[in-house]
């Protein structure tokens, strides 16, 4: 069904985008759109967008130069997708949103966070061994640590097709100041 909003209401529509490695091409990005999409488009008479927000990030997979990089021009297609979408509302007024977007290179502390998860989860043995030591060590260069987590066998099980992906995302969150035909 269409979604309607009440009469001058603030609104936040949230999304995120997940790419392939080494890609910020929309064409093989996974996007699960915000719910704008549903929205009665005749609703939006006499509203604006204050703000489109976009973070993006990469996975520590490479060279972490190359990845504050990629998280940047993720950032920037993710923006420009967004705007696409909401200059198909003519009722919409976007002339004057404010536009943050960020690239934040890789996502190294959700990567160490997603690999406690896991390592909770995996029995008693020595993959479960092994994960602990390489979170226990106090890593300041994360490309020793990329290596050193290459070399655990769960790298090729886990790792790399399951944990991995879910770092190379944007995040995107799109403010609407509502004022609907009463």
């Amino acid at each position: 069904g269409v979604v309607r909003p009440f009469a001058t209401d603030k609104m936040q529509y949230e999304g995120e985008m997940s790419f392939s490695q080494n890609s910020a091409d929309l064409k093989t990005a996974v996007i699960k759109d915000f719910v704008i999409k549903d929205l009665d488009p005749d609703f939006f008479f006499a509203s604006r967008v204050e703000k489109i927000k976009v973070t993006s990030y990469a996975s520590i997979e490479g060279d972490t130069a190359y990845n504050d990089t990629l998280s940047v021009k993720r950032s920037n297609e993710a923006t420009d997708y967004l705007i696409s979408k909401l200059k198909k509302y003519k009722e919409l007024d976007i002339s004057q949103m404010k536009i943050e977007s960020s690239g934040k290179g890789e996502a190294f502390d959700n990567c160490i966070k997603l690999l406690k998860n896991y390592q909770r989860s995996l029995p008693k043995g020595k993959d479960n061994d092994d994960l602990v030591n390489l979170l226990n060590q106090n890593y300041l260069n994360r490309d020793k640590f990329e290596m050193e987590l290459k070399k655990l066998p769960i790298y090729n099980t886990y790792i790399k097709d399951t944990l991995l992906p879910l770092l190379r995302r944007s995040f995107f969150d799109v403010y609407i100041q509502t004022n609907p035909i009463a």
